[in-house]
């Protein structure tokens, strides 16, 4: 009766093994049948092998509770593995019998916290690079090191360095065991920003009124120079959103109120060169029609609208209309210069 108490106790911790090698291994697994369950209720729950964590936390994460009725093997028990294993914090996650009384089971949730980190090191920054993505990163040394933390950090810094025009960014990770502290690591983080990738060329799709060199002028920042190696613009995204302000006010300033940047799109032309594509939609031409004024109750219309010196049927400008309304260009005589 002993041998086959054991021999089932033996055969509840292989299933459950095997049964979270299968749910989690990277390679191709076939699917184990058990056929034979055994109906158990829960008297109690333990959690082993975790230094940091909150055991009463993780019990009510894995879903087990007292007196709960399970199958073994069954649904709880493998999702309970599966809750606990999507965390991300572990690296082995088992659940096993510690004893048994009749019908009732008492189990143990053995963990193997994944390493913490003892130490940091940075490779390839510049001082204020380092300090401005340490903050950014928030990977304090003594926290635990996960998968999605490592992503996350390659992801801060590669982001970091494309909005400098670093495109090419690669971001490697070393872990060490530290000989100093069980299951902690040193880590060092390689980052190689390499050269900053540059404009070769601009391009417009949709500009039907204007040339792509008329176009081209009004990017300052984002300017198409000649293919010389040394002379190529950079390209920044902060200063390519302000190229792209000053496309607005052009085209609102000719007339075409409702023009729209629809999209862009980067190609590679060499390893440090880029092309850009731009494309537009010019809209219609608006020209003044007529000019009505509502509530002028201490100017005439007609006083107005010589102060704002407008002329019927030319071209909408919507900069210098503003300035001749509301001084927005510093106009000295604007209309709201009267109130």
């Amino acid at each position: 009766m002993k041998f086959i108490e054991r021999l089932k106790r033996v055969l509840l911790t292989v299933m459950i093994i095997l049964g979270s090698a299968v749910a989690y291994s990277q390679e191709q697994t076939d699917i184990i049948d058990y056929s034979d369950t055994d109906e158990y209720i829960i008297g109690g729950v333990s959690v082993s092998g975790v230094r940091f964590l909150d055991t009463n936390a993780l019990i009510g994460l894995s879903g087990l509770r007292l007196n709960q009725e399970v199958s073994v093997p069954g649904e709880a028990i493998t999702n309970a593995v599966k809750k606990l294993w999507e965390q991300g914090l572990f690296s082995d996650v088992r659940i096993s019998i510690e004893k048994r009384q009749g019908d009732t089971i008492f189990l143990d949730i053995a963990l193997q916290e994944r390493p913490r980190i003892s130490s940091i090191r940075y490779n390839g920054l510049k001082t204020s690079e380092s300090n401005d993505l340490t903050e950014k990163i928030n990977m304090p040394v003594g926290s635990q090191l996960t998968s999605h933390q490592l992503e996350k950090t390659r992801r801060i810094i590669t982001d970091f360095f494309v909005e400098k025009g670093y495109r090419n960014t690669t971001v490697e990770f070393i872990q060490k065991d530290d000989p100093d502290q069980p299951n902690n690591v040193l880590l060092t983080v390689d980052v190689n920003k390499k050269e900053r990738v540059k404009i070769g060329e601009i391009t417009f799709i949709g500009n039907d009124n204007f040339k792509g060199k008329q176009l081209r002028r009004k990017m300052k920042n984002t300017k198409k120079k000649n293919m010389n190696f040394f002379k190529a613009s950079k390209l920044i995204s902060t200063k390519y959103d302000e190229d792209k302000e000053s496309l607005y006010t052009f085209y609102n300033d000719n007339g075409y109120k409702d023009f729209k940047i629809l999209g862009d799109s980067i190609y590679d032309i060499s390893e440090n060169r880029v092309g850009l594509a731009i494309m537009v939609d010019e809209g219609d031409q608006y020209f003044i029609r007529d000019i009505k004024w509502v509530g002028n109750s201490v100017y005439r219309a007609e006083d107005l609208n010589r102060i704002l010196n407008i002329d019927k049927g030319s071209v909408y400008n919507k900069s210098h209309f503003d300035d001749r309304l509301n001084g927005a260009s510093g106009a000295q005589d604007a209309v709201s210069t009267l109130y």
